[in-house]
Order: structure tokens, then sequence, then C-alpha cells
């Protein structure tokens, strides 16, 4: 009888095995098309700010020309909040950007990300994180170098990450039983077809707390660049109390100093709601 459980137990373990395979398979084209899109519009930003800085590394910084040059880098780029010029003193010296034109002046040397660059005097993409007007935005920092290798100071793209992976992923998981999310390496979701999820920390914000298997989840998703898995969770947004198993298979996105987790995930079945746990 033993033998006979084992046999059933392994024949059972190798159907979980292959019905993930299968699932992945199918997910797998979608997730990957999402990673060579992003990637591409990474590097489209990448080449423009280094084009930028390399030309206003030889003029005057508060001049005219200085503001054609970072509308140029803004323009056709929704999702852009705003490009300016950083001096050697960590000020803003010049800003393109209606929405945040009164901060030209304004002292930002205290920020980590122009901390970061002026320590390292190399590209970075920041985290999410709170720029002067309180709102959450990734920073594009990129330093201003001459011809005879002084550092002169950095232009600063600040981007609204949300309108970004939207504008990519969206359109691409549309009529897809398949959906995708992105979170950073430190658990915060950046991107997911449920906006209030969105600048939640999946590790630590209390919404995800029932639901631990998705945190273990979360934690090997940060640890390793790519993988498969499943988790529970909701199955359509926050408002929708349906628990579902999902499976996943993740991905990831690198850039200056900083990497983005993709994954897809696809609905396996439902499930009861979780139990609330203890306050």
């Amino acid at each position: 009888m033993k033998k006979m459980a084992i046999v059933i137990m392994n024949i059972a373990a190798v159907m979980i095995i292959e019905a993930l395979a299968a699932t992945v398979g199918d997910m797998t084209p979608v997730l990957q098309k999402a990673k060579a899109e992003l990637s591409a519009t990474l590097t489209a930003i990448d080449k423009d700010l280094t084009d930028a800085t390399k030309k206003l590394a030889a003029i005057d910084r508060k001049s005219d020309a200085a503001r054609k040059i970072l509308s140029a880098v803004c323009k056709g780029r929704a999702y852009v909040y705003d490009c300016s010029i950083v001096d050697m003193n960590g000020k803003l010296i010049l800003i393109e950007s209606e929405n945040s034109r009164k901060y030209e002046g304004a002292d930002i040397s205290f920020e980590a990300p122009v901390k970061e660059l002026f320590k390292t005097k190399s590209p970075l993409v920041s985290k999410v994180s709170k720029v002067l007007d309180g709102s959450d935005k990734i920073d594009f920092e990129y330093p201003i170098i001459t011809d005879k290798g002084e550092f002169v100071g950095a232009v600063s793209l600040l981007v609204s990450h949300d309108k970004l992976l939207e504008g990519v992923i969206a359109p691409l998981v549309k009529d897809k039983p398949c959906k995708i999310w992105v979170m950073q390496t430190d658990g915060l979701c950046i991107y997911d077809q449920d906006p209030a999820q969105v600048n939640k920390n999946i590790f630590t914000d209390p919404i995800f707390q029932p639901f631990t298997d998705l945190i273990s989840f979360a934690k090997t998703v940060a640890k390793e660049p790519n993988g498969t898995g499943s988790y529970e969770f909701y199955k359509k947004d926050l408002e929708d109390k349906t628990v579902v198993k999902k499976d996943a298979v993740w991905d990831t996105v690198k850039m200056p100093a900083n990497e983005w987790r993709i994954v897809a995930v696809e609905i396996k079945e439902n499930l009861p709601a979780p139990k609330k746990t203890a306050q």
C-alpha cells in the first residue's frame, strides 16, 4: 500500500509540474515580448539622455539652446514628468516642464539619486521615490562630462513609471488570458492592471499580509532574475474578493544601477477567501 501511495503521489506531482509547464509555455511569449518592448523603450531613453549630456557639456546650460535639448528628450513621451539640469551644487538650474518650472533654483542635493550620481559620476535609474511636489517618480540621472573629462552636472529625467509601463504592457495583454505586473527588487509593485496596487510594497503592506504564499513568491522573484511559480491572490483587483490560484513566470529588465522584475500570471483556479490574520 505504501508503494502504491508513493506512486500515486509521484504521478500527481508530475501532473502538477506538466500543468504548470503548459501554462508557462502559454505565458512566456507574452512575457518575452513585454521584456523586449520595455527594453527597447528604456534603450531609447538611454540614447537620448546620453546624446543630450554630450551636447549640454559644450554649451551654456542656462541658455535657450539647453532648454531645446531638454525639450527634445521629452518630446513624444507622455510618461515624462519633467527634464532638468542639475549643477555642481545640486541645484536645478533649468527645468523643461510646465509641471515643475517653478522649482528652478531649488536644491535637490539631498535626494538619494543625486547623491549617488555625484558619488559615482555614472548614469543611474533610481527606484521609485518622492520628488519635490510629493509625487512618486523614477529618476533617470545622467552625468554631464566635458571633452576634457570634467564632471559639470547632470541631466535628470523624472518619469511616471506607471504611465510608462501601462503604455508598453497594456496593449500586449489586451484580450489575452494572462496579465503582467512589475516589481522592484525591494518588493514595491510599480505596475499592475489594478492601479490601487501600484506603489504598494508586497513584502510589507497590510493588504498583502493574508497572502503568505504571495509574499514568499515575491521574495523569490526579488532574489532570482527569472523563474516560475504560483501564488494565491484576488482574481482581478482589490475590490474583487474572489481568491484564485495564479501560475506565474518572470524575467528581468536591467537598467543602469537598477532592475525591474516583470511577472506574467494566469488564473488557475478559484479558492476560498483567506482567513484574516490577527492585528
